[in-house]
């Protein structure tokens, strides 16, 4: 976590720096996309659980992904994103989105009510709202807790809509996945054939050649 120190007052303090892996215009065309795939189908919003699609959309990402986080999305709103109160305290750091934009339940509270008071305060209690049918983290318990508290609301099975996003790959995304499997196939195969090879051979270097080779491979599958 990239950090710096910031002197203010003559007291040291810390001061830790948003490091997203795409710039906030990536994610902004994503957030676009992902609005205009609820629009058309005839959503007034979404509800996201999956840690993978919330990552895609907000750049959030955490070691505690088995404790319940949710993610509306709403066509003309900014994102709220609802969190466990001690994994929220990163998100100034991992993701793109505002402290405002952030609701946090404690450990013996329930995100179902943290959910539902953002709901509300989107506005979103009388709507069709898609969610997540797919994923391990949103029990059936949940969901039913959902229901009940919120019965004039009509949730509506939106599985699959942001891996449906996520399947075609933007330049940006393209350009990470290449210098990815760049570093990949050199630290691979150099552990277990180049660096032994090369105490051998006199003048033999792996990892350029290894490279190479590899990201010919990687090149040829993309273009497929």
């Amino acid at each position: 976590m990239p950090a710096r120190a910031v002197n203010m007052n003559h007291e040291p303090t810390m001061e830790f720096l948003p490091e997203p892996a795409f710039p906030v215009a990536e994610f902004e065309g994503r957030l676009d996309a992902l609005n205009e795939k609820i629009l058309s189908g005839g959503l007034d919003a979404m509800v996201i659980h999956i840690p993978e699609n919330i990552n895609y959309i907000s750049g959030w990402h955490t070691p505690g992904y088995y404790y319940p986080q949710m993610l509306i999305v709403k066509p003309g709103s900014r994102p709220v994103i609802i969190l466990r109160a001690l994994e929220a305290l990163g998100l100034p750091v991992r993701s793109w989105f505002r402290q405002d934009q952030l609701m946090a339940y404690q450990d013996n509270e329930s995100p179902v009510g943290e959910l539902v008071e953002a709901l509300k305060r989107l506005e979103l209690t009388r709507s069709r709202v898609g969610l997540e049918t797919h994923g391990w983290f949103f029990t059936v318990d949940m969901n039913r807790e959902l229901a009940d508290r919120l019965p004039d609301m009509k949730l509506e099975p939106s599985g699959w809509l942001v891996e449906s996003l996520r399947r075609k790959k933007s330049p940006a995304e393209i350009e990470q996945i290449l210098l990815y499997d760049d570093n990949h196939w050199v630290g691979l195969l150099w552990d277990n054939f180049g660096w032994p090879v090369s105490k051998q051979i006199q003048d033999f270097y792996v990892p350029s050649t290894v490279a190479s080779t590899g990201m010919m491979w990687e090149r040829i599958w993309l273009d497929q």
